[in-house]
């Protein structure tokens, strides 16, 4: 277990409107956790639960990760930051006490971008800013990693490349995965759980019971092909 949420509620105090009620679950090390929900159902907030940015007003969220790596959601004024990649992550080393200086040219290399060290932030594609943006959270070597809706503003191509990435360092790394996700797609090919918040609590369940009940709830279509392949991922996997 890497972390775990028990009866958690919250509510912002400015308007003591009830965003979270009662969530409890348990993430295991080595998991790839897709947090599902409709727009406004408290995704952004529980995330932020999690880091420590809010406090619950009642209930307790255990983390025995060490060191968190978050990637929040892209803003348009990332890319007016006037920093070159290279300075992003070494400003991002003194903070984090690493004095090593092969740690930035590995971090972006591991993330496909060790080409643009010298570039800055505002010439990149929205793909690329993200690479940048995971490798900076990845200094440290942190257990858990989370991502803020990781496809947004990044094209098609791109989000194929990110997700294969992102798919790699849950594998082959073995880095836990938090991820608020829009992309369905995304969040079914790559999860070993999905967390679906609905009506203020949520619970887990896996991609292939997390389809049935999309399907039967929201009369959505998603490609066959994905179901078969979720299916029988999830057959290899009991075997």
């Amino acid at each position: 277990m890497i972390l775990s949420l028990e009866h958690v509620f919250f509510a912002y105090p400015e308007n003591k409107k009830s965003i979270l009620s009662d969530v409890s679950f348990t993430v295991m090390s080595g998991s790839y956790i897709s947090i599902l929900g409709d727009n406004g159902s408290g995704k952004t907030t529980l995330i932020k639960l999690i880091l420590g940015i809010l406090a619950p007003q009642k209930g307790a969220i255990m983390c025995k990760a060490k060191r968190i790596g978050y990637v929040p959601q892209q803003k348009p004024s990332f890319f007016q930051l006037p920093l070159t990649v290279q300075e992003l992550l070494d400003t991002t080393k003194k903070t984090l006490n690493i004095t090593s200086k092969q740690a930035t040219t590995d971090a972006l290399a591991l993330l496909g971008v060790g080409d643009k060290k010298n570039a800055l932030l505002g010439s990149l594609s929205g793909g690329e800013l993200q690479r940048v943006f995971i490798s900076q959270a990845l200094l440290g070597e942190p257990k858990l990693l989370i991502l803020d809706e990781p496809s947004t503003a990044v094209d098609i191509q791109g989000q194929e490349n990110l997700y294969r990435i992102i798919s790699n360092l849950h594998k082959a790394k073995g880095i836990t995965i938090i991820a608020v996700e829009h992309n369905l797609v995304a969040a079914m090919r790559n999860s070993t759980e999905i967390f679906h918040i609905h009506d203020k609590t949520g619970h887990l369940c896996s991609p292939h019971q997390y389809a049935k009940e999309y399907l039967n709830t929201a009369k959505l279509s998603i490609d066959i092909g994905d179901i078969d392949t979720i299916n029988n991922r999830e057959t290899q996997e009991r075997r």
